[in-house]
């Protein structure tokens, strides 16, 4: 599970650093909205309580709480760079929780195969970025990302 982990970050990181040359190379600025949705928090802390009850009767939830909040690091900062390299402006807010504990609710990998689940996460993460529709003027994306996923596992 170590390597997993060190891959992700050791991904983020490169990632991060060829962003901040880009964007010191083109003179961009990069902003950070935050947006707090309600149906965002809404379903997480539904989502939330599922875990609290699932885990007071199998502790092995309560055991991969951990691995589930280093999972919501990875999608938040993995939403935030590819949002960033493609365009200004991120909103941040509560959406990866709904997302990650989706994720979490239906599929758990084994130790030696936990890169998968942020293989997973990064393929729920970009499809919600890159699969867009005009909608009412503005831009959405087509997929839910926790629905995505199901698609490919």
């Amino acid at each position: 599970m170590l390597w997993s982990f060190m891959g992700a970050a050791g991904f983020l990181v490169a990632w991060s650093v060829a962003l901040l040359l880009a964007t010191r190379r083109a003179r961009r600025t990069l902003v950070l909205d935050v947006v707090l949705r309600r149906q965002h928090y809404v379903q997480a802390c539904a989502q939330l309580s599922v875990f609290v009850y699932w885990g007071w009767y199998w502790r092995e939830v309560y055991d991969a709480a951990l691995l589930i909040a280093a999972q919501l690091v990875f999608a938040y900062a993995f939403d935030m760079l590819l949002t960033w390299s493609r365009r200004e402006r991120y909103t941040f807010g509560f959406g990866p929780f709904p997302i990650i504990f989706s994720i979490n609710l239906f599929l758990w990998f084994k130790a030696e195969w936990f890169y998968w689940q942020f293989l997973m996460i990064a393929i729920g993460f970009a499809a919600k970025e890159l699969l867009r529709w005009e909608k009412n003027g503005r831009s959405a994306h087509i997929f839910n990302p926790s629905s995505f996923r199901e698609l490919y596992t």
